[in-house]
């Protein structure tokens, strides 16, 4: 908080009083403690008590938020403990629940099974489950199932664009140039930030070595159980009654096809939604030669486009990049989209609408009478939900492939909350898969309640593509008890997202830094 101060002075966001007053304030303030019977020692060395009001003064001073209440519990708490056991307090564990809120992990009763959680998927939030079910210590057990051979999920790159090194269809969509959607200040997990030298964006490459950097940092692949596939997963009586149910897992070891039967109290459903690609349907284009259509799921590098008319299909973030990445090495960009986007693209790029038929395995007709003969087709058309290994004694749906229902604030399946999703919206910064678990794990640990089941299908009303992200991690924040976003945190977002909806072309030659939870920057790089 110090050195945050200095830094708002020293680049003119926060202001000091003049010399006199600075000196005039300081002896008001050794006079006040003197009266308090305070030794000169306390002054500025020992500060008791006095040392929460001198917080307090510093966020107000470099205009940040204050320190959370449940430092100050925590330090009430170890004091408590030291005043008993002066060697064995430091001993005591605790896990931070909430700003207000943690939960004494030196008081679990002994005899009691903790809770047992699967997790399904070691990509972005797999191993943000994995970190924070960590905290838990003896409340609760493990497992991360991932198919693959690395964490990572879709951040992980492969040349190829059909199976995995094990033969098994390809999970990742990443391509070979790609560079992050946002500023790395606003995309990184809630403790523990990109590296200060990263750039603005970072490359997939800088961005996985981040996500490893994080599981070494916290040690989570012990807790991982790479090449094996969870292949069903089922709702089962405990044999303590109906009301008493948990989650049959069967899970198969890709690596000597060995099958492991497993049950758990908890579900977390972490294996995203970038593998099954949304194919449109588009009179003729089951006609078009197969060898030169691809959806974006299997687009890797622009070579293969040098020199021809590709069509690429679809406006959004993958259509944008991939637009202007083949524009460099393609002849032309026939590029169709629902709305004209905004922005000086290169001059070989020509948007059109939507397209009405292919004729000719090659022709494309559009909705506004124009066509265009074209070589390569890039469908950007998004994604479908896929969940292979969930059965129907799961209780929920997946309705029109783009919306899974009945789910509660995105995150618990409102028919069964013992089961969880993470990261099913987009876009989506890592601290929105940190808030999620974070409230999971309070839920099933009995430290905060949740409505009925009725009430949760009730409010079953968001379409898990377009909701507002700022919005989303206020109300997350709230519900477990965490601090909303700062206003610099959201002011960068929103000038962000501005510069991609008006120019996505120049959006990332930005840099962003938070000075002040109220004040950033941004220049061009």
């Amino acid at each position: 908080m110090q050195v945050c101060w200095v830094f708002s002075v020293w680049t003119g966001f926060k202001e000091l009083p003049t010399c006199d007053g600075m000196m005039s304030e300081s002896i008001a303030d050794y006079a006040s403690w003197q009266q308090l019977g305070l030794t000169q020692s306390h002054y500025t060395h020992l500060l008791s008590d006095r040392q929460w009001d001198y917080f307090e003064e510093l966020a107000t001073l470099r205009a940040s938020q204050p320190l959370d209440i449940v430092i100050r519990k925590l330090h009430d708490a170890v004091c408590q403990y030291k005043s008993s056991d002066t060697t064995g307090y430091r001993s005591c564990q605790f896990a931070v629940t909430g700003h207000s809120s943690f939960l004494d992990l030196s008081k679990h009763e002994c005899g009691t099974p903790p809770l047992k959680i699967a997790i399904i998927g070691a990509g972005v939030s797999g191993i943000s489950a994995a970190r924070h079910c960590c905290k838990f210590g003896n409340h609760l057990s493990f497992t991360v199932f991932e198919q693959g051979l690395h964490i990572g999920g879709t951040w992980i790159y492969t040349p190829s664009a059909e199976c995995d090194d094990m033969g098994l269809p390809l999970h990742t969509s990443m391509y070979k140039n790609l560079i992050a959607n946002f500023p790395h200040e606003t995309m990184a997990y809630c403790d523990f930030p990109f590296p200060p030298t990263s750039p603005a964006f970072p490359t997939q490459l800088q961005t996985m070595q981040y996500l490893e950097n994080y599981c070494k940092h916290y040690n989570l692949e012990q807790h991982v159980k790479f090449q094996h596939r969870v292949d069903s997963i089922s709702l089962q009586e405990d044999g303590r009654g109906a009301n008493h149910k948990r989650w049959a897992v069967r899970i198969t070891n890709l690596r000597d096809k060995s099958v492991l039967h497993e049950e758990f109290d908890g579900v977390i459903i972490c294996n995203g939604h970038y593998s099954k690609p949304f194919f449109p349907k588009l009179e003729g284009l089951d006609k078009f030669p197969a060898e030169h259509l691809i959806h974006s799921h299997a687009y890797r590098t622009p070579h293969p486009y040098a020199n021809y008319i590709v069509l690429i299909v679809g406006g959004g973030i993958s259509g944008k990049d991939i637009t202007l990445e083949l524009s460099s090495v393609a002849k032309e960009i026939v590029w169709s989209v629902k709305q004209p986007c905004a922005g000086d693209y290169p001059s070989n790029v020509n948007q059109y609408p939507c397209i009405e038929k292919i004729e000719d395995r090659r022709t494309v007709y559009f909705a506004d009478g124009t066509h265009k003969n074209v070589d390569k087709i890039i469908l950007c058309t998004g994604y479908q939900y896929l969940f292979p290994f969930l059965d129907d004694s799961c209780g929920f749906t997946v309705v029109n492939q783009k919306k899974i229902w009945p789910l509660y604030k995105n995150t618990f399946n409102a028919h069964h909350p013992t089961m969880a999703f993470m990261g099913m919206m987009k876009p989506l910064t890592f601290i929105y898969r940190d808030l999620q678990v974070m409230w999971i794990l309070k839920v099933w640990l009995g430290l905060q309640q949740i409505p009925s089941t009725n009430e949760m299908v009730a409010d079953c009303k968001y379409d898990t593509h377009v909701v507002g992200m700022l919005e989303l991690y206020k109300e997350l924040a709230t519900l477990c008890e965490m601090p909303t976003p700062t206003s610099s945190f959201a002011g960068v977002l929103m000038q962000h997202f501005e510069k991609v909806y008006f120019n996505h072309i120049i959006s990332k030659r930005y840099s962003y830094h938070l000075i002040t939870s109220e004040h950033w920057i941004s220049y061009v790089n």
